[in-house]
Order: structure tokens, then sequence, then C-alpha cells
């Protein structure tokens, strides 16, 4: 029996195909657009007080990749500075001399220091670009479990002690529906729980009783706060949408952990009440989003501490640096030649001024005041 041809249907088809291949150029062309390098951030430049600060290299090494954290460690002497990148490690003392170099022996992302056991021992955490898993690794680089073969899309994963132990545990948020996981130093499940897009995720005593707290975004943009079996203590909605975010103390060095995230040229300090502590112009951060990192430093000699805050543009390889007075007006702004992912504050013994380190590509700068 012949087929039976729908030649009104396959019109339509045609149509719908051509109408994809026309208009999908225009879309395809709109979303390269939306992603590529804004012609603000081309050029690495100082845009404001050139003659205030200066930035210099500190340390370099092209087996570091992208640093994600740096550690500052004054009693391990020749170890005294740790950097933690995606493709390795490197201990160095205060002076900014490489003492070793790790190579990581599994793909990372994000790579961060933890202390799984609270004994000296320095282990490393990665994960957060959805096809990289969750992993532990040792001091030398090895790989010590993976999590998220079976559940792919990890956005984040961090340590804390949830029970008081003195043992850490590793959050980890997932992209969909997965939610957040909680799994023990072997990198077993402890529980899960269900959420959208926990894009990111940190471990800290919120309350002041010895035990981590579960503090994350989600796919509503909520700030919420998780107790050790997962349950939810408290969601807020903080200004603007919620997503990206890093923990810094506010507002000087030893003030109260906040977290800090941006929105739409301003970054937010927030209590984990979800109220604003604190508000920052960010310019030239407005497309996109950016992560910010930040922190408070003395850079000058008889003058109040600065915060310095990087946001980082993950997708567009730069970043832009801004230091603000306590009256939070811009005294420098910088973009930044690559990825900013990582701040600390070195004080040397016989320096009454810190120096800012900021992590690059394969090198970390550090940013000192002029004229001091």
């Amino acid at each position: 029996m012949p087929i039976r041809q729908n030649r009104g249907n396959c019109g339509v088809i045609l149509l719908v195909i051509l109408a994809l291949i026309i208009g999908g150029g225009f879309f395809l062309k709109s979303l390269v657009g939306s992603f590529s390098l804004p012609e603000e951030l081309k050029t690495p430049r100082v845009i404001v007080n050139e003659d205030m600060f200066a930035r210099s290299g500190f340390l370099a090494d092209e087996r570091l990749g992208k640093v994600s954290d740096i550690l500052i460690r004054p009693e391990a002497g020749d170890k005294a500075i740790a950097v933690a990148g995606t493709t390795g490690v490197l201990y160095a003392d205060a002076a900014g001399r490489a003492t070793s170099v790790t190579a990581l022996k599994a793909q990372a992302a994000d790579v961060t220091f933890t202390d799984v056991e609270n004994d000296g021992n320095l282990e490393l955490i990665s994960g957060g670009s959805w096809i990289v898993t969750a992993s532990l690794f040792n001091a030398q680089g090895e790989l010590l479990w993976q999590y998220g073969k079976d559940s792919p899309g990890v956005n984040d994963i961090t340590s804390g002690d949830v029970d008081g132990d003195g043992i850490k545990e590793f959050a980890i948020g997932f992209n969909g529906g997965t939610g957040v996981h909680l799994v023990d130093k072997n990198g077993q499940m402890i529980w899960k729980q269900d959420d959208g897009n926990v894009w990111h995720v940190e471990m800290l005593d919120t309350d002041g009783d010895g035990r981590s707290e579960v503090v994350h975004s989600n796919a509503g943009g909520e700030l919420t706060l998780r107790d050790k079996d997962g349950k939810v203590i408290s969601r807020k909605n903080p200004p603007d949408y919620f997503s990206g975010f890093s923990l810094c103390r506010w507002p000087s060095q030893t003030g109260k952990v906040h977290a800090i995230h941006a929105r739409n040229g301003q970054a937010y300090v927030i209590d984990f009440d979800g109220e604003v502590a604190a508000q920052y112009p960010t310019p030239l951060a407005k497309k996109g989003q950016a992560e910010p990192k930040a922190v408070f430093v003395q850079l000058k000699k008889d003058q109040p501490e600065y915060l310095a805050v990087a946001m980082d543009f993950g997708h567009w390889d730069r970043a832009i640096l801004y230091i603000y007075n306590p009256n939070k007006e811009i005294v420098y702004q910088e973009v930044l030649p690559a990825n900013a992912r990582a701040l600390a504050v070195l004080k040397a013994a016989e320096s009454e001024t810190q120096t800012l380190l900021i992590g690059g590509e394969n090198e970390v700068w550090q940013l000192r005041a002029l004229g001091n």
C-alpha cells in the first residue's frame, strides 16, 4: 500500500526549518554577542588613581593554572604561602620564593584548601564547573575521592564541621533539581536535600554554637541556611537576585563574617538574616554575572583599612579590582588581565602595612600603596 504524503504538514515542517535557519542565525549572533568580551573590559588598565597603588608580580609558575585560593600561614615557615590553582598547588615563603610545586593528578576546578581532620595537614577540594565532579585531593595532589558522577552538574563544594567533632564534612551544590548533598570525609553521602540550582554553597558557624551551618543560594535567589541534618533553618530574599557569592568579614578584618554578592553595578554585603549591611558601587561590572571576593587590608601607614573587592568574570577571563575607603568611595579601580578568584592579605614582620595578594592565571600579583 503506497504511503500517503501529507503535503500540508511537509510544507509546515519546511517553513519551520527555514525559519529556524534564518532566525537561528540572528539568535546565534545575539547569543554569541551576549557572551563576547565587552569593549570596556578588553584593555587591562588602571581607571582610578594609578598614582595611589601599584600592582606587580609576586610569584608565578606555569603549573598553577587559574588561581582559586591563597592561604597565609606565618607559622609554616618556607610554606607560609599556599596557592591553589586548577592544575597545581604551590608553596612559597613570605617573600614569594617558591619552595615546592605539586601537580593535581585529576581534573579540577575552583580548588580551595581545607584541613579535614584539623591536624595541620592541608587537603584540597575541587568542583564547580558542571562537568567536573566534586573531588578531594591530598597535599601531594593525589585524588582521594570523587563525588557526583551519578549526579552530574556540580556547581560548588565547600567544607565545614556540622556536628562539632573536629572532622570536616563537605556540602556539594548541584545544578538543576539535584539539590544539596552532605558527604563525610570519605566521600560517602550523609544526606541530600532537594533544591533548585544550588549556585553556591558555604559552611560556617552562623549562630556561635561551634557547629557549621550550610549556607547556599538557589534558583529562587534565596539565601538558605540548613542545619546538620539538612533541614531549612531560614530562607531570605536579599535585594536583587542572590546567586554567586562569597564570605567576607565586615566592617573590618576582625568583623563578623557576612556574605557578599553583586548584581547590576552594586556589591551587597549581607548578614545571614538577609539584611544589607553595606552597599558598594561597581562600575563596569553591570554586564554579565560577576562573582565577588572581598577582604579588608591596611595598605597605607596610619590609615584605616580599605575594602578590596575583586569582581571576577569567569567566561571572559577578566576581573575588576576595586579599593574602597571607609566612606565606600572608590579610591582605586583596575581592569585586570585575567580572572581573579582569590584575595589574601600578607603582613611582613617588619612592616606596619599590609600587601594585598591577588590570584591570576599561573601567577599571584601584589598590590601595594605608593609613597608609604
